[in-house]
């Protein structure tokens, strides 16, 4: 059957698929280029989505920097060159640094003093985190075991007020002083009482025997002279204990005794302490008149005796 025009070249082309019929699968009209293929549009977007290449070279960080980019590049010139803008990849995080700024307007703020400023410069920025308004004002409190006088309180708060210490640390200072305190009086006291041990033990070794004697010559010139207020200061103040003093006063009440100008109210037994023996068995043997060194005389004996007593009391120690 013989065809003509438009019939014959639609049946032409189902027929043999040339001219890019492609057996029904082409276009009515060819309006492809010299090589007779065509795509529709909507095609092409799916040949492009299909085949496309992702220049992002799957790399997620560069596809945040485009999308930096790409809103900054919105912003008019000025803006995009600001550096604090780069730091942001995304609105979401411009948008929540706005956010919290707000937040912190019309909060106290307090500017940091720089190194020009004055001292009422710095006073004002202690005050405003709570320094009292004047030295007197501190509420601090310290231990009684620190027994401070009021003078050395009066110039910590002053000191304290001064430095910008505010009340919780001048507190703090005040804890730790009265802890300090306390442990070096009581470190003091120790120290004291090992010294006294120490002199009295050294003073029984030196007296040896005589020591409750003369400890009771003593006590007899301190009760004849001294008053009960006199008395109870050397107690106090541990003058009891100095040997230095107990050996002055015992002095005075073993001659007042011997003079018959105080009583032996102890009960002594009159014995002389080592020191006192040897010297004064040597005070014998030096004397060539004593009957000591006279054999003849009468009590040349008990001279020798006295002696022989005085060195034995010499020897002997305390008990």
């Amino acid at each position: 059957m013989k065809r003509f025009g438009l019939m014959k070249l639609l049946f032409d082309k189902e027929g043999d698929g040339t001219g890019g019929g492609g057996g029904g699968a082409g276009s009515l009209l060819n309006t492809g280029g010299s090589n007779g293929s065509s795509t529709t549009p909507t095609a092409q977007g799916a040949q492009g989505a299909a085949s496309g290449v992702d220049k992002s070279g799957g790399d997620p960080n560069a596809a945040g920097a485009a999308g930096a980019t790409n809103w900054i590049s919105a912003l008019p010139k000025e803006l995009q060159e600001d550096a604090s803008l780069k730091k942001f990849t995304d609105i979401q995080g411009l948008a929540q640094s706005y956010i919290n700024a707000q937040k912190l307007i019309g909060a106290d703020k307090i500017p940091v003093p720089g190194k020009h400023s004055t001292e009422e410069d710095w006073k004002n920025v202690f005050q405003k985190l709570g320094l009292p308004e004047t030295p007197d004002k501190y509420e601090v409190k310290f231990g009684e075991q620190a027994t401070l006088d009021k003078k050395f309180i009066d110039e910590f708060k002053t000191l304290s007020h001064k430095a910008g210490i505010l009340p919780k640390q001048a507190q703090q200072l005040a804890d730790w002083f009265t802890q300090s305190n306390a442990s070096a009086e009581a470190e003091i006291i120790k120290t004291r009482e090992a010294q006294v041990a120490k002199e009295i033990n050294d003073l029984r070794t030196e007296w040896g025997k005589a020591f409750d004697d003369k400890i009771q010559y003593a006590n007899n010139a301190l009760t004849k002279f001294a008053d009960k207020e006199t008395m109870d200061y050397f107690a106090k103040t541990g003058l009891a204990n100095d040997v230095r003093l107990v050996k002055l006063l015992s002095g005075m009440g073993e001659q007042l005794f011997k003079e018959g100008k105080i009583a032996d109210s102890g009960g002594t037994s009159g014995r002389l302490s080592p020191m006192e023996a040897r010297k004064e068995a040597n005070k014998i043997i030096g004397d060539p008149t004593h009957p000591y060194h006279v054999k003849s005389h009468p009590g040349h004996k008990a001279a020798i005796e006295e002696v022989a007593a005085l060195f034995n009391m010499a020897s002997e120690k305390s008990t």
